[in-house]
């Protein structure tokens, strides 16, 4: 059985104040910026991925910071997640991406990311009781 995979890339809008601006700050240069708590300018996953979700959401349906999900469907616009802890087990969620705009005033640029808030869950710890 094939793995069906895809690519997903983070789209990074410039707010310039002066007209040098998007000459100084190239597309390359904003992709190549990692942010801390975010996920890469680059993301494929795979469908049934483990990914773990970055920010809160909608903490009464669960869609916490730390909440890991598996990939069921992945669209331009949206993913569909699957809870797969026991407090979320086959319950079904809908994820778009989300626009950020980071509010530092110390920031050389304004920018606006729109990506999906969550990263490839890469390790897993398994907690048993004896």
């Amino acid at each position: 059985m094939e793995c069906q995979s895809r690519l997903f890339e983070s789209v990074d809008t410039l707010k310039a104040e002066f007209a040098d601006d998007k000459e100084r700050f190239t597309d390359e240069f904003m992709h190549s910026v990692t942010r801390s708590g975010l996920s890469p300018h680059r993301l494929i996953l795979n469908i049934s991925a483990i990914v773990l979700f970055l920010r809160n959401s909608d903490v009464k349906r669960g869609l916490c910071n730390g909440t890991r999900l598996a990939i069921n469907e992945f669209s331009t616009h949206y993913l569909k997640l699957q809870g797969i802890v026991e407090k979320f087990l086959g319950k079904q969620f809908f994820m778009p991406r989300f626009d950020l705009e980071p509010t530092n005033a110390n920031k050389l640029f304004q920018i606006t990311i729109r990506k999906f808030l969550i990263h490839l869950e890469l390790a897993m710890n398994i907690d048993k009781s004896q």
